[in-house]
Order: structure tokens, then sequence, then C-alpha cells
């Protein structure tokens, strides 16, 4: 983490600073905390400043003013100490859509893009199918995104808690699919009935006490990360419930935290002993996901 004086300093109300300069000393602020400082630098000059990342590559030698400055120095204070960028922008791209994220979601990561790639290879498949339930949808940059590329899809996406639903409704209807997708404030699968095609879902599921090693505990919701003492609290419950809600030839994604991988995939067998319960590695060649094939 970069100490407060270890900012450099970014002009003053005296001393006026173009926006290549300060996007210079921006990435140089940056350089500790992130592998892409300088395109974090412009996007966050983009949204202080109102413009496109476009124009503020093509207009680097444009003078800043000082009540600018102050309002650039401040939001990359924020980012240099931890705040993620997508909190302080208000948005995150996602599957190739933009979604509007605050500190009440966690922000939308590359390895969730497996998940939804695995749920819309299978619904292309299985083009019978339509109807799908989301757990835990967040942002429901999730649901959204199935909706997107699985045309004739229906969607029912839950959350414990209101907040997360109010942003996952702007999502919805920024993207015009209320038409296609139910938001419903429900614990786990609890009150859920019907059967359905699709369970897919990204559970909390770090365990609580390396919460405190890493840095995203620091900024995002702990409710959407802890997974309890072993990690699999949220799992072993949705896992448990599931035969109930799932359609003969329906399948269940669930994305896990690297080391699960066998812990997850025995509590599969357990409780879909007649199943075919598998595990599908990310991109590094680590257990990403849980697929249950009933």
């Amino acid at each position: 983490m970069l100490k407060l004086n270890a900012l450099p300093l970014m002009g003053s109300r005296t001393t006026p600073i173009n926006l290549a300069r300060w996007l210079a000393r921006a990435r140089s602020a940056l350089a500790g905390r992130t592998t892409t400082p300088y395109l974090e630098a412009q996007a966050l000059a983009a949204h202080v400043l109102g413009k496109t990342k476009e124009w503020v590559i093509a207009h680097s030698d444009v003078i800043i003013t000082p009540e600018e400055n102050e309002k650039l120095s401040q939001a990359l204070k924020d980012l240099a100490f931890g705040v993620p960028l997508a909190y302080l922008t208000g948005e995150k791209e996602f599957y190739g859509l933009q979604f509007r994220v605050t500190p009440d979601v966690l922000v939308p990561r590359p390895e969730t893009e497996l998940l939804v790639e695995n749920a819309i290879n299978w619904l292309n498949k299985n083009p019978e199918a339509h109807l799908a339930l989301e757990i835990g949808t967040g942002s429901g940059c999730i649901a959204i995104s199935l909706a997107k590329h699985s045309p004739n899809l229906q969607l029912i996406a839950t959350d414990r808690y209101w907040p997360p639903l109010k942003i996952a409704q702007e999502n919805v209807l920024f993207h015009n699919l209320q038409h296609r997708i139910t938001l419903l404030q429900a614990n786990l699968l609890r009150g859920i009935s019907g059967k359905f095609d699709l369970l897919v879902t990204n559970p909390p599921y770090i365990p609580t006490k390396a919460l405190a090693s890493l840095e995203v505990a620091r900024s995002e919701p702990l409710s959407a990360l802890d997974g309890g003492e072993d990690g699999l609290f949220f799992i072993r419950e949705i896992i448990r419930s599931a035969p109930r809600i799932l359609k003969p030839g329906g399948v269940i994604l669930m994305e896990i935290e690297q080391t699960l991988g066998g812990p997850v995939q025995d509590l599969a067998k357990q409780f879909f002993p007649k199943s075919n319960a598998d595990l599908i590695l990310d991109y590094s060649g680590f257990p990403r996901i849980l697929r249950v094939r009933t």
C-alpha cells in the first residue's frame, strides 16, 4: 500500500499542469499497485474530466484547471490507497458489456467471464433450455450477460441483500432486459420454487481466515466474499438444495476458489450421486468452475 507522502505532487492552484504531465505523474504513483498504471490513470482522468479515454489520449496538451487538478489528485489518492477504479468511476466492463458498480457489489472480474462462457456454450448446445436461476447476482453482470447472448432465455436472479439488487435493477433496466430477468431478494434457494434448466452462481467462497491477507477484503463487500470457516458454507447449502429445483438434464455451473476443487466435487457427488460432477480449469490451469450435469 502506498503512503500518502509517496504520492507525487500534481501541481498547485498557482502552477499550471497539462494533462500529459498529470498522466505521467499518475502512472508513477500507481506503478506499485497495478500492472496497468497508465491505462488506469487515463480512465480516472476521463471520468473526472467528463471525457472519453479517446479524448484524453488526443488532448494531452490541455491545461488542467486548478479545480480539475484538485479533483484528479483526490481521486488518484483514493485509487493509490486501494479503492477499486470501478468504484471511483462507477462502472466496469464485463463480457463486452458495461455495468454500473458501487461498493455494495463486487467488482466483476475476468475469471468470472469463464463461468459465463461455459454457461452460454451449454445453452447453445441445449436450445430447449429456457429457464435459468442465478444465486447471488450482485451487479447482475452474470444474468445480464447470459440474457444478452441467449435471446430465448428467461432468468430469475437473486441476492440476499437489497442494496445489490438495486444496482442489479439499474443494470437490467440499462440493458433493457426487465422483461426477461426477474430480480428477487432471497437467501440462497430458500423460497425458490419451480424447475430450472440452469443454475449458475458465483457464491462467497473465500475462507474467513484468508480474508485478512487479501486487499479485496479491505474495499469490497465481505458478504460477497466470506465463505465461512472452510470456504464451503454457501457452496454446501446451494448444492444441498439444488436437486429439488433442477430439471432432469439440467446443469449447475458454479465458480469456486482454486483450492476447493476436491471438497466441492465431493459435495456434488454426495448430493447428486447419479450425476456427472467435474471441474473446469481456468486459463492458469486451476480448478475454477464446478459443473454438475443431472
